[in-house]
């Protein structure tokens, strides 16, 4: 099989294959394998930013250095008190920047935290809710009804489906993709997660 094949051109069953899966999934021990070889999935977070950094970052600011600027000139032509005045002021709007902005931070890195979503998927040939985090490339994903997709992947298997496109397209109406006689979910491997594609995975030995 070439390896510059698009998923999307394959069928299932050879997706699978070169996944080093199957219908039923991979095993727990793979996919603890895999895990370790490739990492989470989910996007590196950019390391915290020091609070010296935020703190002289406030100084960036054209309005700082024109109160700066006005301060010497009151400190030569009138004395050290406008200039003290001026610099409280400074101070003051540096320092509730400052503090609004770490505010800001540590908002964010709760907000982060506290959103932990979960998938389904098949592992042994028996469904497993894992932290998104844990997908990896090979694991059989199965929707249901207003679940989010949390990798991309490449479906296999649907039922009645239709996928909300808003935010790609804008269009309001879902987008339908595939209809079938019987009811069920959606299943599909996981081709790529948000450090790593599927691509160099070679099929199993």
């Amino acid at each position: 099989m070439n390896s510059s094949d698009t998923y999307w051109s394959l069928t299932g069953e050879q997706v699978l294959v070169l996944l080093g899966s199957s219908p039923t999934g991979i095993s727990q021990q793979e996919a603890s394998e895999r895990l370790k070889r490739l990492g989470p999935n989910e996007i590196p977070r950019r390391s915290a930013v020091a609070w010296w950094m935020v703190l002289l970052e406030q100084f960036h600011n054209p309005l700082i250095y024109i109160l700066l600027c006005a301060a010497a000139l009151k400190y030569f032509i009138k004395g050290p008190i406008d200039a003290l005045v001026i610099g409280a002021v400074v101070v003051l709007m540096t320092f509730l920047g400052f503090f609004q902005e770490m505010k800001a931070q540590q908002a964010m890195t709760s907000l982060l935290n506290l959103v932990a979503p979960k998938a389904k998927v098949r592992r042994d040939g028996n469904p497993f809710i894992v932290p998104c985090q844990q997908l990896v490339v090979g694991d059989v994903l199965v929707l249901e009804a207003g679940d989010r997709v949390p990798a991309d992947g490449r479906l296999i298997e649907t039922s009645h489906m239709a996928v909300a496109e808003a935010a790609l397209t804008g269009w309001h109406r879902d987008a339908v993709l595939a209809f079938c006689a019987e009811t069920g979910t959606a299943r599909g491997p996981v081709i790529g997660s948000a450090r790593h594609r599927a691509k160099t995975l070679s099929p199993p030995m």
